[in-house]
C-alpha cells in the first residue's frame, strides 16, 4: 500500500522481536495433553475427561494440569497420589508428545515470514522446556526460534515476567523492542509486566473469554499478525 512500511514495525515503533506463547497459539497440543492426562487419571481409578473438558484446564503447566483432571473426577486426593498422578502424566506425556499435536494451519506459511523481515523470535510457554522443543523439533518449527523458555527453566513461571524477560535476554532485545504473542490471560499478566504490547488470539472467532482481556489487540489468526506489523502508521 502507499505509505506501507518496509520494515515490521508495531504502531509506528520499529520491532526487532516477537515472543510466543506455545499451546494454543502456535499449536493445538490438546488432543495430546488430554491422553496424557487421562492416562494418569484412568491409573487411579478415575474416569477420563473430554476434551472439551481439559480445553478449560491448560494454561499453568502440568501440575495444576493434573489438580484440576482430579479435582474434576472425583476430588482431589492426598499430596503423595497426587504427586505421583503428575510423574504418571508426565511420562504419559513425554512418550508421545506429538502424536496428534499440530500447528495451526496458518503458522508453517507466517514464522518464515516473520523470520525473513528479521525478527528473532522466542517460545515462552509454561510446559516443561524439554518437551517444548520436542514438539517444536517434530514439527519442523524449531529452527526459527532463538530462544525457548518453559515452565521449568526458572524458578518462576507465567503470569510472572521472567520467563519473558528471559526470552528478550536470549534474544538479545530490550522490551520496548519486542511484541508477546499468546492465547491465555497467563500470557497477558507476564508481558504487561514485563513492559511488552500483547497481542491474544481467539481461535474461537470470538466466542471465548479472550475478548474480555485487555490485550492491545486481538487477532483470530497468526496470518493477520504479519500484515498488521507492516501497517501503515501515519
Amino acid at each position: 500500500m502507499s505509505g506501507a512500511r518496509t520494515v515490521p514495525n508495531w504502531r509506528g515503533r520499529p520491532l526487532r522481536a516477537v515472543v510466543f506463547d506455545l499451546d494454543g497459539t502456535l499449536i493445538d497440543s490438546l488432543p495430546d495433553i488430554r491422553h496424557a492426562l487421562n492416562s494418569a487419571l484412568r491409573a487411579y481409578d478415575r474416569t477420563p475427561l473430554e476434551l472439551s473438558a481439559v480445553a478449560k484446564m491448560v494454561g499453568d503447566g502440568i501440575p495444576k494440569l493434573v489438580e484440576r483432571g482430579f479435582a474434576a473426577s472425583g476430588g482431589l486426593p492426598e499430596e503423595t497420589i497426587l504427586n505421583e498422578a503428575i510423574a504418571v502424566c508426565l511420562a504419559a506425556y513425554e512418550a508421545r508428545p506429538a502424536v496428534e499435536t499440530r500447528a495451526f494451519p496458518e503458522v508453517p506459511e507466517a514464522l518464515p515470514v516473520l523470520h525473513k523481515a528479521g525478527l528473532r523470535l522466542a517460545v515462552c510457554t509454561n510446559k516443561t522446556e524439554r518437551l517444548s522443543r520436542l514438539i517444536l523439533e517434530s514439527l519442523g518449527l524449531a529452527g526459527y526460534f532463538g530462544a525457548v523458555l518453559g515452565g521449568d527453566s526458572l524458578p518462576q513461571r507465567k503470569p510472572d515476567p521472567a520467563p519473558v524477560l528471559a526470552c528478550l535476554d536470549g534474544l538479545e532485545v530490550n522490551a520496548q523492542d519486542a511484541l508477546y504473542v499468546g492465547d491465555h490471560k497467563n500470557d497477558l499478566l507476564a508481558a504487561r509486566a514485563a513492559g511488552l504490547p500483547v497481542v491474544l488470539l481467539d481461535r474461537e472467532d470470538g466466542t471465548s473469554s479472550i475478548r474480555d482481556l485487555d490485550a492491545d489487540e486481538i487477532l483470530t489468526d497468526l496470518a493477520d499478525l504479519c500484515g498488521l506489523l507492516y501497517e501503515d502508521a501515519s
